[in-house]
């Protein structure tokens, strides 16, 4: 994928995240605690990909530093929200989710 493509779709995937982070939600939406955490870990797989994809120098820290930074400045936001809650296992959730595919993706270029 080129390096511009790679960006707008990480700026694109990126809002998008954001925007559905916020959404008011009167009933979680996912009751099954698990399921969320699976579904938080591939988000910022995915986004993981996009990044090392955009990044040209030091993309696997830049691309961890991001991801981190994004999960953690959204889940402060929702912190403040009061159809929302911070949820400190989201963030190593989505943690996991980036060092899964920098392995990955680290593998794959060997």
């Amino acid at each position: 994928m080129k390096r511009e493509t790679a960006k707008k779709i990480l700026v694109i995937y990126s809002l998008f995240v954001i925007f559905v982070s916020i959404l008011p939600i009167k009933e979680p939406h996912i009751k099954e605690y698990t399921l969320d955490k699976i579904i938080h870990f591939f988000i910022y797989f995915i986004m993981t990909y996009f990044c090392i994809s955009s990044f040209s120098s030091s993309r696997y820290l830049m691309s961890f530093l991001y991801v981190l930074f994004l999960g953690t400045f959204i889940e402060t936001i929702q912190y403040f929200l009061p159809y929302r809650s911070f949820d400190f296992r989201d963030i190593v959730a989505n943690s996991l989710g980036s060092i899964a595919g920098i392995f990955l993706l680290w593998k794959l270029e060997r």
